[in-house]
């Protein structure tokens, strides 16, 4: 597993709680000099201030494996989970973080980009047009 320090942002799925109360959650991790929060709405922990949007945080202290005391079934999720929102932001944050980059050119750039990724993953089977349509409007939205 990868060190939650490294993972800031990241989305994740685990089962929070102490004893049998334990809830599947979804969420993305906050972290904040050397500690790690997982960012959720579900269960109650140490707080943090910013929560990334969600209700709840529980702390995982440095981040490793080890200190991921209350969390079961602890898994990272990958980018082709994200939401359209988040992917579009994901793209979008690779072109503004180029040096001189505008940020309309890095949103022109973006929408090159996904235009090139929906063309080439048109052809596969299962292929989704709809996720990709959301990106591109969220996307408009930056």
């Amino acid at each position: 597993m990868e060190n939650l320090l490294e993972c800031k942002r990241r989305r994740f799925s685990a089962k929070i709680g102490l004893n049998e109360d334990r809830f599947y959650c979804e969420g993305k991790i906050q972290v904040k000099g050397n500690r790690a929060w997982l960012c959720q709405n579900m269960f109650d922990g140490d707080p943090i201030k910013d929560k990334l949007g969600f209700i709840y945080s529980w702390a995982v202290f440095n981040g490793s494996q080890l200190n991921l005391f209350g969390v079961y079934d602890f898994k990272l999720l990958g980018m082709s989970e994200l939401t359209p929102g988040d992917k579009a932001k994901e793209v979008y944050k690779s072109f503004w973080l180029i040096e001189g980059t505008t940020p309309n050119q890095a949103k022109e750039a973006s929408l090159i980009t996904v235009g090139y990724i929906e063309q080439a993953l048109s052809e596969l089977e299962g292929y989704n047009v709809e996720y990709w349509n959301e990106v591109k409007l969220e996307l408009g939205k930056l």
